[in-house]
């Protein structure tokens, strides 16, 4: 090739008829750049095949039929408003400097054996090691659907590509499989397309991919869609204030490829991006964000960003947003309004922002997180999420899960449910609160919470035509610094199995119903809003009101209660607790009806009413002084006195009632022999001498019912001591 310094030749043809013979003959000849100034060329130009061994230009040149550089080869090749009439075909060529494109237009397809559409511009195979530029160029027709604007498959650019100032590309942009060496800008231009826009699948860009706002503040717009399926981008994938929708005829019969997709206006399956992926700036996606299984070794930001549905050609179950797999080296952000966003197996870096997110569900969820990886928080705050399910079951967050401020709706979820974090792993804390609300079912079962769950200032009601009055489920979960539940919940709340360190509540705001089986805590106290009303024993009334109120009531959660207040110290609350669970067992065993359950609830009844189950021997006591009185005051009347008798040695039979005979019988004392038969501990020997006579007239029922007081004292007795053996023990 010759070197620069050779002479350039500048070649005006203004007014002039060129053939096309003519225009070759003149570019093989040797020298510097050959530049040609306006002029008419009305047959084709074929320059395949040919070296050019020097910089080609045309300025204001009209081509009226196609230009052919098929496999030719040149320094440089710029066109600068020209008009090319029957397109270009540059299959295979080598262009060893610069393509340039300036405020020209390109129009009149031209179709290769193999495609399957025709096109404006073919660059198949070429290679150019500089730059592909084309600056405020329109190129095809607005009236044709079918032609491609540029078809370069397997193009290679040593440096950038851009379409920069107004271009207007009627027609595919098809750059499958290239490789480019620099950026790829896109500024201020429109690509219009009905089966897809800009197809660079499988292409290799070294610089970033931006999609931005031209001169003058022209946004560009993708009408047709995006697809960079398997694309490897060692830069930023930047769209600014742009459009992109998706395609509306990509199940057209006459168009069968598979790389489009109806409904889907960005396509970045597989796809790798080294640098950021931020689509921001108010930027309006109209179809499906897709970039499910691609790498992003930095943030994904979705900032600022509206996705809705196209006007055709959406999937009723399509997600509007979907990262499934995807592998994010930093954040997630998106803080825009989309349809349903998918995250399910995706592995984040960083945090997920998507405070101030508004998702109008098109799918049973609204955000399908399921078994996702988040190196960092999730924030919700002051999301809205209608008509779904916010899922994030199996996930592993290790830091926060918060959403204070959100509202979550679930009106055409599936089974109701509005928030789904079952079997979640949060190594922080999970934070409802603060006006957090929810319309439907919380789902929080075998949740794994390294901190709190916060769900206070919480408002939680039923969805309308729910199937359960259940509004949340946090069964099995483990929540390791504590519940905090001061809320407000319209609806039924389970429990089951949950263990936690603390638990901070008003037991009088469980929602209509609640279970609490087998929930564990090491202490607690009632919430800040609530803990200033009542003394010790108005808590403990709530609380044992909270068991009673159980929907499926279980003496565990007695013990559990009074396990609580006797290790905190607080023996009587702990006994009123145990009494109120053996009354709960009798009302069990009432309810189960039986002649066997009817004895053993008398016999409890009269161990309640007599000494509290044991836990209350001041009634014990009471209960032995008016045995007492009682016999004593029997013993004391004409009616024992009748019929006690007693006999010494020689069988002489004495009568209580005759006078004391000093020396030979024990002398008869009511009272003594009240305290000897009430209290069998003491024996002062009245009743081992004195006995009623069976051969008087109520001898018999005297003497069963002084073995009746007998037995009820040997009972008042024991309560008695063993009462004052708990009393007087170092725990109490």
């Amino acid at each position: 090739m010759s070197d620069d310094n050779d002479q350039n030749v500048s070649v005006d043809l203004s007014n002039e008829v060129v053939t096309g013979d003519d225009l070759r003959s003149r570019c093989r000849q040797p020298g510097g750049a050959l530049q040609f100034t306006g002029g008419r060329i009305p047959d084709s130009v074929d320059l395949s095949d040919m070296t050019l061994d020097r910089r080609v230009s045309f300025v204001d040149t009209v081509f009226e039929q196609s230009i052919g550089l098929s496999s030719a080869r040149c320094r440089s090749l710029d066109f600068t408003r020209c008009r090319l009439l029957g397109g270009m075909d540059a299959t295979a060529a080598r262009i060893d400097g610069n393509l340039t494109l300036s405020e020209c237009e390109v129009t009149v397809a031209a179709n290769r054996s193999g495609s399957q559409r025709p096109a404006t511009i073919w660059l198949t195979d070429a290679k150019v090691t500089g730059r592909i530029d084309i600056t405020s160029t329109t190129i095809g027709t607005a009236d044709d659907n079918w032609t491609r604007s540029i078809h370069a498959d397997r193009v290679e650019v040593a440096a950038g590509v851009s379409l920069v100032d107004d271009v207007k590309a009627n027609g595919e942009i098809k750059l499958t499989g290239a490789t480019i060496g620099g950026s790829v800008q896109i500024y201020g231009t429109q690509i219009h397309d009905p089966y897809v826009a800009l197809y660079i699948s499988e292409a290799r860009i070294g610089g970033n991919l931006s999609i931005m706002v031209g001169r003058g503040g022209v946004p560009s717009t993708i009408d047709g869609g995006l697809v960079a399926s398997g694309c490897v981008v060692n830069g930023q994938f930047l769209v600014y204030a742009s459009s992109i929708k998706a395609p509306t005829g990509a199940d057209n019969p006459r168009y069968r490829f598979r790389g489009a997709r109806s409904g889907v206006a960005i396509d970045a399956t597989r796809a790798r991006f080294d640098g950021d992926v931020r689509i921001y700036g108010g930027t309006t996606v109209q179809g499906k964000v897709d970039l499910a299984t691609a790498t992003v070794e930095s943030q994904l930001d979705l900032a600022d960003t509206i996705v809705e549905e196209p006007d055709t050609g959406w999937l009723p179950d399509s997600y509007s947003i979907d990262l499934s797999n995807t592998t994010l080296g930093s954040d997630l952000r998106f803080h825009g309004s989309a349809g349903s966003i998918r995250l399910e197996n995706a592995k984040v870096a960083g945090s997920v922002h998507f405070e101030d997110v508004e998702i109008e569900a098109n799918r049973p969820e609204s955000i399908e997180a399921r078994n996702a990886r988040i190196e960092g928080d999730v924030w919700l705050d002051r999301a809205r999420s209608i008509g779904g399910d916010v899922d994030f079951r199996l996930s592993h967050v290790a830091g926060d899960w918060r959403a204070p401020g959100a509202y979550f709706d679930s009106t055409g979820a599936l089974e109701d449910s509005a928030l789904t974090l079952t079997s979640i792993e949060v190594d922080g804390s999970v934070f409802l609160s603060r006006s957090f609300e929810a319309v439907g079912l919380i789902r929080l079962n075998r949740a794994r919470i390294g901190g709190r769950l916060a769900m206070d200032g919480t408002t939680i009601r039923q969805a309308e035509h729910a199937p359960s009055p259940l509004v949340v489920a946090c069964r099995s979960a483990s929540v390791a610094s504590g519940l905090f539940l001061n809320w407000q919940v319209d609806g039924e709340v389970d429990f089951q199995g949950t263990s936690t360190n603390l638990l901070v509540d008003d037991p009088t705001r469980w929602g209509t119903g609640h279970i609490i089986s087998g929930l564990t805590y090491q202490r607690m106290t009632k919430s800040a809003a609530t803990l200033p009303s009542g003394s010790s024993e108005g808590e403990r009334s709530q609380r044992l009101q909270w068991l009673a109120d159980q929907n499926e009531a279980d003496a565990g959660t007695y013990s559990q209660l009074a396990d609580y207040y006797r290790r905190h110290g607080r023996t009587i609350d702990a006994e009123e607790v145990l009494i109120a669970r053996n009354r709960f067992l009798r009302a069990e065993r009432r309810s189960q009806g039986g002649w066997r359950n009817r004895l053993k609830n008398l016999a409890d009844l009269l161990w309640d009413v007599g000494v509290g189950y044991g836990y209350r021997a001041s009634r014990a006591a009471l209960l032995i002084v008016a045995l007492l009185a009682a016999t004593g005051a029997i013993l004391n009347s004409g009616f024992a006195r009748d019929r006690l008798v007693a006999s010494d040695e020689d069988n002489v039979v004495f009568s209580a009632d005759a006078p004391c005979q000093s020396g030979t019988v024990r002398c008869f004392s009511p009272a003594f022999y009240a305290v000897d038969t009430v209290i069998p501990l003491v024996d002062l020997q009245q009743r081992s001498t004195w006995y009623p006579s069976r051969n008087l007239r109520y001898g018999t029922e005297l003497e069963w019912g002084l073995n009746l007081t007998v037995l009820l004292g040997w009972v008042a007795s024991s309560a008695l001591v063993l009462g004052l053996t708990r009393t007087l023990s170092p725990e109490s």
